[in-house]
């Protein structure tokens, strides 16, 4: 059970519902926007943030998607984020076998970008930073704007994973869940 309880769209502040309003039913019930509705200034801010990382981004969906699941993997207690966000890697086109092998460290299955993402993401999380080596590895295949993208996905979704872990954000039953639209999680960017 979470530790604090969900807050229902029909009773969450105008604020909330006018931003819950932009998706569909079965979104907007989800778990973490009912936590997240108690931060009922922040909410609006926070969920266009990161749909503006999710649709406004140079950074490949998938790169993006990997990284996700890697800040999940480095987070105990975070299987909320891993159960949102594996449907939403294998929509844009990760492979199952990439997805298992973002939660151990054989990472043989993944290629030389989703590598380096990986353990760009690995040492942002673990060590605040990534060292020399991989961060001239970074900035010779991605553009600046594509780090800084990645970055900020990488906060944002530790904020996610860390709420989860905390909060002890239940999952959701899911037997009724339509199909992952991968056009809403940015699939028109190139891989």
């Amino acid at each position: 059970m979470a530790r604090l309880p969900y807050l229902p769209y029909d009773d969450a502040p105008e604020p909330v519902r006018e931003v819950l309003d932009g998706y569909p039913p079965h979104i907007r019930s989800r778990h973490i926007f009912g936590i997240l509705s108690h931060a009922h200034e922040a909410f609006g801010p926070m969920i266009r943030y990161g749909r503006a990382l999710v649709t406004q981004s140079e950074l490949p969906a998938q790169l993006r998607e990997i990284a996700i699941l890697r800040v999940s993997h480095l987070t105990p207690g975070s299987q909320y984020l891993w159960v949102e966000h594996a449907p939403v890697a294998r929509a844009l086109g990760v492979a199952q076998e990439q997805i298992d092998a973002l939660a151990s460290d054989d990472l043989a299955a993944l290629g030389a970008d989703e590598r380096l993402v990986t353990r760009f993401t690995d040492q942002v999380v673990v060590n605040a930073a990534p060292d020399d080596a991989t961060w001239d590895e970074m900035t010779a295949r991605f553009s600046p704007r594509q780090i800084i993208e990645l970055m900020l996905s990488i906060g944002h979704f530790m904020t996610f994973s860390r709420i989860h872990a905390t909060v002890r954000v239940e999952l959701e039953d899911d037997e009724q869940r339509p199909p992952i639209d991968a056009a809403f999680f940015g699939a028109t960017k190139p891989a």
